[in-house]
């Protein structure tokens, strides 16, 4: 199988000296661990996009070609050669401005196959908006919300303070924090529709799901650490969390990429977990945050919990096979830049 990896910050679509430095940092976390996986895949002929910009791949060692691409419309111009060509293509890339559905269209088009989420799963999950409406129109519980629009004053409902963030916002860019005196009457002034939500407690995790004809297989939760300087930039996480946490979070996440269209390949889902003791009378209160539709950066810490390659495993469920996952008993913290720390059980 010829595969293809594009993460477009670090592959050329996207200028780094353009970004925020957390989201390079994330991307090229991302890309070292899936590619050294994906080197390591039997009957897998690997070629990586890269811009020159950036230092080699610490799996050049194995069985992995480079693309060199030095600006945006050499890669576009690649990618419609090389979807012409019958090639498949795991990508990876921010969903803001439609960046990920954009790369996903434009490969698919020329005749591409994709090993990650298709067009149509990214559509609606580039959108923290149409996918919190379709999980709670499903009876899935998701952070209730207001879509503003540009130029739009809007009463908001919510007693408490507010989160606003981008529609189509990734790696937590964009967030703002209103606090309750101040979050009754807002006015978008910018650009670009906004999600304003209640600012809920709970634990924030994130599931991993692997899709395929065959079902979907959850990998296990992980906590994220976010930064609390008022920005909520994601700093890493760590694996397991308790088991009572841990079946209530998978069960959530496969009901949340169950409901959307076609899932194929990995998705990542965000989740706030309500963090009372079991013995609670209370109803629990947890709610998925967001879907995404491609490699998050939590991969980097699951990695190190799996016997079985998850990339290779990714490959098989997108192949119409049904895997299995074996496990390690250890213990893994992860931050995001890809540095690792594991610890036996």
């Amino acid at each position: 199988m010829n595969l293809l990896l594009l993460e477009t910050i670090t592959g050329g679509g996207i200028a780094p000296a353009d970004l925020p430095v957390s989201l390079l940092r994330e991307g090229e976390a991302m890309v070292q661990a899936i590619a050294s996986d994906l080197a390591m895949t039997a009957g897998i002929q690997l070629a990586v996009f890269r811009t020159p910009m950036l230092g080699t791949l610490e799996a050049m060692d194995r069985s992995l070609t480079l693309i060199e691409i030095d600006s945006r419309e050499t890669l576009k111009m690649k990618l419609r050669e090389l979807g012409a060509a019958g090639a498949w293509l795991w990508l990876i890339a921010p969903e803001s401005d439609g960046e990920l559905l954009h790369f996903a269209r434009l490969f698919t088009s020329a005749g591409g196959q994709l090993a990650s989420p298709l067009p149509s799963s990214i559509a609606l999950a580039s959108s923290k908006h149409a996918t919190a409406e379709l999980l709670r129109s499903r009876g899935i519980p998701a952070i209730p919300g207001t879509q503003v629009l540009p130029g739009e004053t809007i009463h908001l409902p919510h007693a408490g303070p507010v989160m606003l963030k981008p529609d189509d916002g990734c790696g937590s860019q964009g967030l703002r924090l209103l606090e309750a005196a101040a979050a009754r009457v807002f006015r978008h002034r910018s650009t670009g529709a906004l999600r304003a939500e209640p600012l809920y407690e709970g634990i924030a995790a994130s599931v991993a799901v692997i899709a395929g004809p065959r079902g979907l297989t959850p990998l296990v939760p992980c906590t994220q650490q976010l930064a609390k300087d008022g920005s909520f930039v994601y700093l890493g996480g760590s694996l397991p969390i308790p088991e009572d946490l841990s079946s209530r979070a998978q069960l959530l996440a496969l009901r949340a990429v169950e409901a959307v269209p076609e899932p194929r390949g990995y998705f990542g889902v965000d989740l706030l977990l309500d963090a009372r003791p079991s013995e609670s009378d209370q109803p629990r209160g947890d709610y998925v945050v967001e879907i995404n539709p491609r490699l998050t950066t939590s991969y980097v810490g699951l990695r190190h919990r799996y016997r079985t390659n998850l990339a290779e495993a990714t490959l098989r469920a997108v192949a119409g096979e049904q895997i299995t996952l074996e496990e390690r008993d250890v213990r893994v913290e992860f931050d995001s830049c890809g540095q690792v720390s594991i610890q036996e059980v």
